[in-house]
């Protein structure tokens, strides 16, 4: 059946079917962030001690 012989779809259908869709999409991507973990943590801001690989001027 071609697009011009289907009867149209009802609002409700149409709206039902992008739910879906969208559904579907948003489980992708909470899957493939899942995946990822740990590495789409975000760096960590804890500052660091120690040399710094500049000379020590104060003595």
């Amino acid at each position: 059946m071609d697009q011009q012989t289907r009867a149209p779809e009802k609002p409700r259908e149409r709206v039902e079917k992008e739910r879906h869709r969208i559904k579907k999409q948003e489980d992708e991507v909470t899957q493939q962030s899942d995946d990822s973990f740990p590495a789409s943590d975000p760096p960590s801001f804890t500052p660091v001690k120690g040399p710094t690989g500049e000379p020590d001027t104060k003595k």
